[in-house]
């Protein structure tokens, strides 16, 4: 049973300040769906994807999991080494992006 959307908007959230300090403004965050994948593990997960605007000053706060971040557009994320689950989003993340 999945959480209600709501919870699942906070915890993008703050997940969105603990990553990328408090130094940013997160607005319009709007639920984007679901993705099922197999992780590196063998396990099978639920993403659930969010859209958001991002403002401010953001930096890596946890430079354990992450060494830096940047900006890309739908075609440099395209080229990108990225998780198996924004993968499978990146067709609707483009028609999104289209309209």
């Amino acid at each position: 049973m999945n959480p209600p959307i709501d919870e699942l908007k906070f915890a993008a959230v703050r997940e969105a300040y603990e990553e990328l300090g408090s130094d940013i403004i997160v607005q319009d965050v709007t639920y984007f769906g679901n993705v099922k994948f197999t992780t590196c593990s063998g396990k099978l997960a639920v993403a659930h994807k969010f859209t958001a605007k991002i403002t401010g000053s953001p930096k890596v706060n946890e430079p354990e999991g992450f060494s830096h971040f940047k900006w890309s557009s739908y075609e440099d994320l395209e080229k990108e080494s990225i998780s198996s689950d924004l993968r499978l989003v990146l067709p609707r993340l483009k028609e999104l992006l289209n309209h």
